[in-house]
């Protein structure tokens, strides 16, 4: 599990090598040849990893009481958001944004995965009560049914059902590892196929708060 979770935090940091440059409007002829090919390959996995991951790893973290629970979250999460978004403000936006309550709220720039993760561990610790699936698809059909204005809300609810339900997995895993090869072959090939369709352009839309339906991309390239 830290592997992958180390694999995805590096395609990552490779996503943004590419993109962060473009935002500043530098670098642009230093990419190497294919390098936005190679980025767009493992585009609709990256964060979906992180997040099952994340939630499967729920479980450990609410058998906890609710003090140490919250103290670890405001240590792991919520104190380095502070810390890298004051750092990021003041330098891509100036005395403005830092001061702007709506950039705190939404996640700035690429800091939207710690929001995420700040709105997943609270509604995590009802999953002792709640099932995690259950949250999962009442989030899904939030975005279907209510269909949110709001960007950062709609990112909320997308993520945060991947987070839950890579939580009602934890339970299923020693099954999903037992499964028949050819069955997580065939999902490999779902997966590798949905890569290369990003990777060359073929059309298939990628990950996406706006396509509800684009959650179903994901979990056959999990196979990869």
């Amino acid at each position: 599990m830290d592997s992958l979770r180390g694999l995805a935090v590096v395609l990552v940091v490779l996503h943004h090598a590419v993109g962060v440059p473009r935002v500043l409007g530098v670098g642009e002829g230093l990419l190497l040849p294919g390098w936005d090919g190679f980025v767009a390959f493992f585009s609709s996995f990256r964060m979906p990893t992180l997040l099952v991951m994340s939630g499967m790893l729920l479980a450990t973290s609410v058998r906890k009481p609710l003090i140490p629970f919250i103290s670890g979250k405001i240590r792991k999460v919520l104190w380095p958001y502070v810390v890298w978004v004051l750092l990021t403000l003041t330098a891509l936006g100036g005395l403005s944004t830092v001061t702007n309550p709506r950039m705190w709220l939404t996640g700035p720039y690429h800091m939207w995965f710690l929001v995420v993760l700040l709105f997943c561990y609270p509604a995590g610790w009802l999953s002792r009560w709640i099932p995690a699936w259950l949250m999962a698809v009442g989030m899904v059909a939030l975005l279907v049914v209510r269909d949110p204005s709001s960007t950062w809300i709609r990112r909320v609810l997308f993520y945060g059902a991947i987070f839950m339900m890579g939580a009602a997995l934890r339970r299923y895993l020693p099954s999903l590892l037992a499964m028949p090869g050819w069955i997580a072959g065939l999902l490999g090939v779902v997966g590798l196929s949905i890569a290369c369709s990003h990777s060359f352009r073929w059309g298939l839309a990628q990950l996406n708060h706006r396509q509800v339906w684009t959650l179903l991309l994901p979990w056959g390239g999990s196979c990869l």
